[in-house]
Order: structure tokens, then sequence, then C-alpha cells
């Protein structure tokens, strides 16, 4: 998906946390839930103020993991470069 459309509006932006969470679920080992059945969790109205909290927990999780990743990778580019004893 084009980044730019990812924040188009709540369903895009919805739909690309949800798969962003999944590949993390599949690396994971965990299920993999399709959109459709989050949407159908979170939309009854009484969610309202509900669904943004989950999004901004879903986006947290999503960027902690990115990060974590990069940080992975920049020890591991960094104690390769290191001169053996």
């Amino acid at each position: 998906m084009d980044v730019e459309k990812v924040f188009d509006n709540k369903v895009t932006l919805s739909s690309w946390l949800v798969d962003v969470h999944n590949t993390v679920n599949e690396r994971n080992g965990k299920r993999i839930v399709p959109y459709h059945v989050v949407r159908k969790w979170y939309s009854s109205s009484k969610d309202e103020v509900l669904v943004p909290a989950i999004i901004t927990c879903i986006s947290l999780t999503v960027f902690t993991f990115v990060l974590s990743s990069k940080v992975k990778e920049n020890v591991s580019s960094v104690g390769s470069s290191l001169p053996s004893s």
C-alpha cells in the first residue's frame, strides 16, 4: 500500500495497522485476524471512544516492534565491524 494513502482515512489506516499487526503475529506464531473480524469487534456505537484507543495501542505495538528490529540490526552491524581480539 502506498504510504501516503495509508493516512487517507480511518479505514485505510486501521486496515494497514491490522495488516502490520498480523505480520508481527505471523512472525511470532500467533493467529492472524482478518480486518473484517477486527472491524466487527469494534464497530458498535458504544465503542466510539474505544476504537481510537485500540488503534493507538496497535500503533505503539508496531512502532515498538519496528524500533526494536532497527536496534537489533544496528547492534548486529556494530558487532560485526568490531575488530576481533
